[in-house]
């Protein structure tokens, strides 16, 4: 019994260590456009939706923004310094009446730096390094939600076609149905109520078949709106 315990408690550590140790490629929730192999249409998809949707971009110049602010904040610390000196005609060169009265040294150079810079400094550091943590996150968190946007999308739309498909089928054999019917009751063959059963039951197919198209319609619009292109565009 200690033994299987002991057996139980090495094989959950294990579990959760390669749960832990596994990090998140974002080349694989984005595939790079410039990556070999040929790339499932789905995939192409999301390439397209990353490289065209204006949010992405704007997070991607903040990336850049806070990447040069980092680099910036580095040297601030120079515009709290400044240079004074008291180079002058007199101090160089003086004339031979003040010979005499010139003070020593004749000329100095004096750097000054405020107190407060090193406060400021590294807590300006700090910010912009957290600054560039958050615009990074934000872009991983944006390939993740984008992933799952486009693809969730895109089975709508695969399903919106596929019921389409199935209506128009159904709405075609009503229809013959319908016909049949309708040379039935020609013939005296076929009493009114059915003969009316049967023009209800086509015409309740008919708007079905109508919002099947329209699902499909706006579930294509979706689509293209995310990716920037037609689908038959799509290559």
């Amino acid at each position: 019994m200690k033994s299987m315990r002991i057996f139980i408690i090495f094989s959950l550590f294990c579990i959760s260590r390669n749960l832990y140790g596994q990090s998140v490629d974002y080349n694989k929730i984005i595939i790079p456009k410039d990556a070999p192999g040929p790339l499932e249409f789905s995939e192409k998809l999301v390439q397209l939706a990353w490289e065209n949707l204006p949010e992405n971009k704007i997070l991607q110049v903040q990336l850049e923004e806070a990447e040069t602010q980092m680099k910036t904040s580095k040297w601030n610390w120079l515009s709290n310094i400044s240079i004074s000196s008291n180079f002058n005609e007199f101090s160089i060169n003086p004339p031979p009446e003040l010979e005499g009265n010139i003070y020593f040294p004749r000329y100095n150079i004096s750097l000054g730096i405020t107190l407060g810079t090193f406060v400021s400094y590294p807590s300006s550091i700090k910010t912009a390094k957290a600054n560039k943590v958050i615009a990074e996150e934000q872009l991983k968190n944006q390939k993740i939600q984008l992933r799952a946007r486009v693809l969730s999308t895109y089975q709508n739309f695969l399903m919106s076609e596929k019921l389409l498909q199935i209506q128009l089928q159904a709405t075609e054999e009503e229809y013959s149905r319908y016909l049949l019917a309708e040379d039935q009751f020609k013939k005296t063959s076929l009493t009114l109520e059915k003969y009316n059963d049967a023009i209800s039951s086509y015409n309740a197919q008919r708007a079905a078949k109508i919002s099947a198209e329209t699902a499909y319609l706006n579930a294509k619009i979706v689509l293209e709106a995310l990716i920037g292109l037609k689908l038959e565009e799509v290559e």
